[in-house]
C-alpha cells in the first residue's frame, strides 16, 4: 500500500533544527514526507533587505511561495503542514487547499501578543481563516484564533524533541567539576532576565549565558567577563545544562509564555531545573521535589545558592524530575499524533 504524501513546510535550519523531529515523527506514522524549505536569502541594501525580511516581501519570498504552490500542484499531497508560516499569503493557502490537500500549521509564536514584533505576523493573520486547522503552542491563543476566524484550533503544548536534543543527554555521565553554578541557553529579551543574570554574578555565582542577543546586552551592562555568549546547540547545549549546578528557565514575556520546551530539555539533559514560577510550570514538575522555582531575582539567587550549598539536593531533583518526565511523556511524537488525528479524521469524512 502506497504511503500518503505530506508536504512539510518549515525553515529546515540547523541552528537550531526545529523540523527534523517533526518530520521523523510524521514518517513514523506512515507518511511519505516531502520537506520544503521556507527560509530564503535576501540581498540588497541593509535597510531595505531588513524591511523585506521582516515583511516577507522580497522577490525571493515570492519565488519560494510560488515554488511551494507548484510543488503541491504537481505532487497532489493529501496533507500540507506548516511550521510557523509567516511568509505565506491567504491566496497561497487557498491554492494548496484547492488541490485537495488538508492544510494545517503548528505556530510556536504568539501572533496576538500586544508586544509582538511589528509587521512580522501580518501575512499569517490575514491567511489564518484559510487553514483547515491550527495547532497552537499557547493555550491562551485558542480563543484569539477562534475570534480571528479560524476553522479549527487545538492547543498543542511544547514537546521534547529527542532527535534535536540527542540520546546522549541522559546517557552521558558528568565528569569533573561543574562548568557553572547557573546556566541559561536562550535568547535575550528585555523582561528582567539581564537583571537576574547580573544578580547571580554579583552574588559570586559562576554564570554561563548563551543565546541570540546576549553578547550586546552583556557588553552594555558591563558584564564582558561572561562573554562569549554565542548560541549553543546540540551536544554543547546538552553538556552545559548537564554540567551546571542549575539549569535556568526564563519565559518570554513578549510571547506571554508560561511554559516552553526548555524545562523539558533541561530535565532530559540531566540538569537541575530552576524555573520561573507559573501555574503551568508548577503543574509539570513539583516544587522542591522535582524543580526549584522563582518569582523574583532574590528568590532565584537563593535557589541557586541552595544547589551550591546543600549536599545531595541537585541529585534528588534531577532523579525525581527525570522520573516524572519519563512518566508524563511530552514527546514530539505525541504532538505529531495529535495533529495527524485531525487530518485522518478530515480525510475519512
Amino acid at each position: 500500500m502506497t504511503s500518503p504524501t505530506l508536504v512539510y513546510v518549515g525553515s529546515l535550519s540547523d541552528g537550531p533544527d526545529r523540523d527534523s523531529g517533526w518530520i521523523a515523527a510524521f514518517e513514523g506514522l506512515g507518511w511519505r514526507v516531502i520537506p520544503f524549505r521556507s527560509d530564503v536569502s535576501v540581498s540588497g541594501p541593509k535597510t531595505l533587505s531588513w524591511i523585506a525580511r521582516r515583511l516577507h516581501a522580497a522577490p525571493a519570498h515570492r519565488r519560494m511561495r510560488a515554488a511551494l504552490v507548484e510543488l503541491c500542484r504537481r505532487e497532489r499531497p493529501a496533507w500540507a503542514h506548516f511550521r510557523l508560516p509567516l511568509a505565506f499569503t491567504r491566496e497561497d493557502i487557498e491554492a494548496i487547499r484547492a488541490g485537495g490537500a488538508v492544510v494545517t500549521d503548528y505556530f510556536n509564536d504568539d501572533p496576538f501578543s500586544p508586544h509582538r514584533v511589528a509587521g512580522l505576523h501580518r501575512r499569517f493573520r490575514r491567511a489564518l481563516p484559510a487553514y483547515d486547522a491550527h495547532f497552537v503552542y499557547r493555550r491562551h491563543n485558542v480563543e484569539a484564533y477562534q475570534a480571528a476566524g479560524a476553522r479549527h484550533v487545538e492547543h498543542c503544548p511544547p514537546a521534547l524533541d529527542r532527535l534535536r536534543l540527542g540520546t546522549e543527554a541522559t546517557e552521558a555521565a558528568r565528569s569533573g567539576d561543574f562548568i557553572a553554578d547557573a546556566a541559561f541557553l536562550g535568547h535575550y529579551e528585555q523582561d528582567g532576565r539581564l537583571d537576574a543574570i547580573r544578580a547571580l554574578d554579583a552574588a559570586g555565582l559562576r554564570v554561563a549565558v548563551h543565546g541570540a542577543g546576549w553578547s550586546a546586552a552583556l557588553s552594555a551592562a558591563g558584564l564582558d567577563h561572561l562573554l562569549p555568549a554565542d548560541p549553543i546547540f546540540g551536544a554543547g547545549y546538552r553538556q552545559l545544562y548537564r554540567d551546571s549546578r542549575a539549569g535556568l528557565c526564563f519565559f518570554s514575556h513578549l510571547n506571554r509564555d508560561s511554559w516552553t520546551e526548555r524545562p523539558l530539555e533541561i530535565v532530559a539533559a540531566g540538569g537541575a531545573l530552576v524555573c520561573e514560577r507559573t501555574d503551568e510550570a508548577l503543574g509539570h514538575f513539583r516544587e522542591g521535589e522535582e524543580a526549584l522555582y522563582f518569582s523574583s531575582t532574590e528568590e532565584l539567587v537563593a535557589a541557586c545558592r541552595r544547589l551550591h550549598d546543600e549536599p545531595g539536593l541537585r541529585e534528588r531533583l534531577v532523579a525525581a524530575a527525570a522520573a516524572r518526565l519519563a512518566a508524563d511523556g511530552h514527546d514530539i511524537a505525541d504532538r505529531a499524533r495529535q495533529v495527524e488525528a485531525f487530518v485522518r479524521g478530515r480525510l475519512t469524512r
